[in-house]
């Protein structure tokens, strides 16, 4: 039996307490389902193991950037919405000076597996460097 504690449930940013009552009980629980089969997939996906996943689609975006876009956020909020443990591993920097890096999620209570797993990979690909004078 998986004694492993189970992710919440997928709370979309409409579904919030003050939303909760204005969509249909149908919508909610279709939004409830597809939350869970998410959590599902992902939960099988990890297993014991990691899942390295980009953070954004593009190098990191400027401040700001991600207003009024919010596809650009979605790798990263996704498993924070789910309650995975995420570590963000640096990677240096992209041809115009931004910020490149990776994110490693595991599965619930598994934050030391992250943590240990973006240390190697930051170990073996050279991890954070400074920003560009400029």
């Amino acid at each position: 039996m998986d004694t492993r504690p189970q992710p919440p449930q997928l709370k979309l940013a409409i579904i919030g307490d003050r939303l909760a009552g204005v969509l249909p009980d149908v919508a909610q629980r279709r939004i409830s389902a597809a939350g869970d089969a998410l959590a599902a997939e992902i939960d099988d996906a990890i297993g014991d193991g990691v899942l390295v996943h980009p953070p954004f689609p593009r190098p990191a975006p400027r401040h700001n950037g991600t207003l009024a876009r919010p596809w650009l956020f979605g790798g990263a909020a996704v498993f924070n919405l789910l309650g995975l443990p995420v570590t963000q591993v640096p990677l240096g920097l992209d041809r115009r000076g931004l910020p490149l890096g990776t994110q490693v999620v595991g599965a619930p209570g598994n934050d030391h597996v992250t943590i240990a797993a973006a240390l190697e990979i930051e170990r073996r690909l050279g991890g954070w460097v400074p920003p560009r004078a400029g």
